[in-house]
């Protein structure tokens, strides 16, 4: 089973049924789990404002 290592003091934890709902398995760290989740709201934004862009 995954395990989120590096959990920064005050992080919410997550528990094992969150590790089995990842979607990318890949991930090691906190850091990777917060950089992919930056990315995805990034290019949520830029296909929403290229999307509304058009009307």
């Amino acid at each position: 089973m995954l395990k989120i290592v590096d959990e920064p003091e005050g992080a919410t934890p997550l528990t094992p049924d969150d590790m089995q709902g990842l979607r990318y398995q890949h991930l090691e760290t906190r850091a990777q789990l917060n950089e992919l989740v930056i990315h995805s709201k990034k290019e949520f934004i830029y296909h929403y404002i290229k999307c509304f862009s058009h009307m």
